[in-house]
This record gives C-alpha cells, sequence and structure tokens, in this order.
C-alpha cells in the first residue's frame, strides 16, 4: 500500500490530484461524465475511494459501456465512494462503517491492510487540499 503526502502549500483538489495519476484516468473520465468535478473541487473536505484503472478494466466491457450511458447510476456509484470528511487510513481502521454521500454505508474491515466492502486499498493517504484519496481495486456498487 502507497502512501502519499505534501505540504499544505503544494496540495491540490482531489480533481486534479486524481487527473494527474494515471491510475485514476477512468475515475476522473466518469467524475466528469456524470459531472460531479464541481463536488470534488469544492472546499468541503471528503474522501474518496477512487476505484483505480484495473479496477475499472475488470468490470465487463458492456457493464462499464452502460454505467457511462447511465448518467443517474453513474452517479449514484461514484457518490458511494465518497465519504464527507477526511480520514487517513489510521482513522478508517478504528471505524466499522462510514455513511457516504450517497446515502448507503461502507464497511471498513482489517485484512492485511485495509478492506472496503471487500476491496482493497492500494494507495492510501493521497492528500489533498479538499480531502484525501484512497486508491482501491474494485468499483462498488450499492445496494
Amino acid at each position: 500500500m502507497k502512501s502519499s503526502k505534501g505540504t499544505a502549500a503544494e496540495l491540490k483538489s482531489i480533481v486534479r490530484t486524481a487527473s494527474e495519476d494515471n491510475d485514476f484516468k477512468t475515475f476522473i473520465k466518469a467524475i466528469n461524465a456524470a459531472g460531479l468535478e464541481k463536488v470534488l473541487r469544492s472546499e468541503t473536505p471528503i474522501t474518496v475511494f477512487a476505484p483505480t484503472e484495473e479496477a475499472f478494466n475488470s468490470l465487463p466491457k458492456e457493464k462499464l459501456e452502460a454505467l457511462f450511458e447511465n448518467t443517474g447510476e453513474l452517479t449514484n456509484v461514484l457518490v458511494y465512494h465518497m465519504v464527507p470528511g477526511r480520514l487517513l487510513i489510521k482513522d478508517i481502521i478504528d471505524l466499522n462503517s462510514a455513511d457516504t454521500v450517497e446515502g448507503d454505508k461502507l464497511v471498513f474491515y482489517p485484512c492485511n491492510g485495509v478492506k472496503i466492502n471487500g476491496a482493497d486499498i492500494v494507495k492510501a493517504d493521497i492528500e489533498c487540499s479538499n480531502g484525501i484519496i484512497h486508491g482501491i481495486d474494485r468499483v462498488l456498487f450499492p445496494k
């Protein structure tokens, strides 16, 4: 699990940070398609469990295409990956779950690191001016 930190003056917004990381190209494409870039540029702190390229590539091509064609479903899936506030790994370890922006809960449990609804955190604690990004190895779907 990798970690990334910077000084307050060096930190960029979640959107800018993710846009500059090749592991989050499809995630940023999805954020733009759903019209959520404004949410991830706001000053309100948010923690994003962003699926990596590998996570998106593991979805069947038809499912990924259908998701991008239905912006309502795409929006629900994306906000299910977002939790209000700044949660570092050390904070998540002490939690059982957290409410998402979508309204459902993400469940956390320790298992060779930390799992979120069965997904592994593969990039941790990417600090941004308005929150935290954790790269995960699966796309999560709300119930």
